[in-house]
């Protein structure tokens, strides 16, 4: 079986951190501008697990999506839904 590939988005570097110990492939939409004003993974915070990459433009995410580079979404926010909307892709909306 092949290790699933996961595309999500950085909204906070400590989950996405932990989420990784899945030992899924994980793509994360890395140009979100947060509401602290930061943007971008925060090395201070945790260090890139090995299995994530970033992706630093929105137009990286959407070659993924248009390229079924993925297999599942997971949206953290309306604002990631509605990135997604556009692709016919499985996603999962955490609350």
């Amino acid at each position: 079986m092949q290790t699933p590939r996961v595309l999500t988005f950085n909204w906070h570097d400590p989950y996405l951190h932990m989420f990784a110990q899945t030992g899924f492939e994980v793509l994360v939409g890395d140009w979100m501008h947060r509401a602290d004003g930061t943007t971008g993974w925060d090395l201070q915070k945790r260090p890139l697990p090995e299995n994530l990459t970033l992706l630093k433009q929105s137009s990286e995410a959407a070659h993924v999506l248009k390229s079924g580079g993925c297999d599942v979404v997971i949206c953290h926010t309306l604002q990631d839904l509605a990135f997604v909307a556009p692709f016919d892709v499985p996603t999962v909306y955490l609350t």
